[in-house]
């Protein structure tokens, strides 16, 4: 990653731990997605949705990059929303 933004020069590296945050925003993103997959596995048969719940977390990996990138991406749009920082 960066250490900053080479189009409006926003740091990224704020201070130590500042990327804490965005795991919490990555759970929020994640738990939906695993539910929606497991979702469509119950409707489409694989058994109870207890099942349908083990089957998803094998299938949830490949969606896992996207969920690291866009947790970042939230984290910091809610950090810039609350406090606001100069460039």
């Amino acid at each position: 990653m960066h250490p900053s933004c080479h189009w409006c020069g926003t740091h990224f590296e704020r201070e130590p731990g500042y990327w804490v945050g965005a795991m919490y925003v990555a759970y929020a993103l994640g738990v939906p997605v695993l539910s929606a997959i497991a979702a469509v596995l119950w409707l489409v048969g694989f058994g109870s949705i207890y099942t349908s719940f083990a089957y998803a977390l094998f299938l949830i990996p490949p969606f896992l990059p996207f969920l690291f990138r866009y947790s970042r991406v939230v984290w910091m749009h809610l950090d810039q929303l609350i406090e606001p920082r100069s460039r």
